[in-house]
């Protein structure tokens, strides 16, 4: 019987990697831009200095400041997969110290959007907004936009706003900016390639008798089926 052993790899900052943490939990959707991950560390800890011999006990939080960047690698046996990049957003003072985190879209929090395009592609009214940010606009539907109107707003706001808009679902893999209607998107772009993941009832994904049934109309229903991938958050 083969043996997983659930490994980490989180780097903030400009510190070593941390190998170990207490626990890890990420929140990512293709229906909101906006993804975060939750990181806690041990209240204190014990910091070495290059070229220094001994180590001293330090606060652990007084070491990192908000906007650090943070990169959340996790998977099984040493084979460790990106799962999350993004910036700090907040510093809880709990024990254990709890880093709350946000992905790229926390470098749109503080850029100011005043700007109207009477016709635009949806690509170039994203690029608009995501300009400086250090995001990178990928695939794009080719989508018309008519009489937008952005005043006085974040770029986070502003893509919430064109989200609203335009009826495109707007997602983040790490800094790399997705729009468009997300299952047309997904099914042409996974048709040449191999999931990563295969679903099995029972096994990795809930048990065949908790799916729930939810009837809408007489003549309508709809099944429920809520899939885990094989890994852990807890690092």
């Amino acid at each position: 019987m083969a043996t997983y052993t659930l490994n980490s790899r989180i780097t903030i900052g400009n510190f070593k990697p941390f190998l170990g943490v207490n626990e890890v939990v990420i929140k990512r959707s293709l229906d909101n831009y906006a993804n975060t991950a939750t990181v806690k560390l041990p209240i204190t800890a014990r910091l070495k200095e290059a070229g220094k011999a001994q180590t001293q006990s330090v606060m652990t939080a007084n070491n990192f400041n908000i906007g650090d960047k943070i990169t959340i690698e996790l998977g099984y046996n040493k084979e460790l997969r990106k799962e999350f990049e993004g910036f700090i957003r907040r510093i809880n003072m709990t024990t254990p110290m709890e880093l709350e985190c946000e992905g790229w879209v926390y470098q749109l929090r503080e850029k100011s959007i005043n700007q109207s395009w009477e016709f635009a592609s949806l690509k170039e009214v994203i690029e608009d907004i995501v300009k400086g940010s250090g995001i990178i606009v990928e695939d794009i539907d080719n989508t018309g936009i008519e009489n937008l109107s952005i005043e006085k707003k974040t770029g986070f706001s502003a893509l919430g706003k064109l989200k609203d808009e335009s009826s495109n679902n707007i997602w983040l893999e790490g800094n790399k900016l997705f729009a468009g209607f997300k299952y047309t998107f997904f099914s042409d772009r996974q048709k040449a390639s191999k999931a990563d993941v295969i679903y099995k009832v029972g096994y990795n994904t809930i048990n065949a008798n908790d799916i729930k049934r939810n009837l809408e109309k007489e003549d309508k229903f709809s099944y429920n089926v809520f899939a885990v991938p094989m890994y852990s958050d807890r690092a």
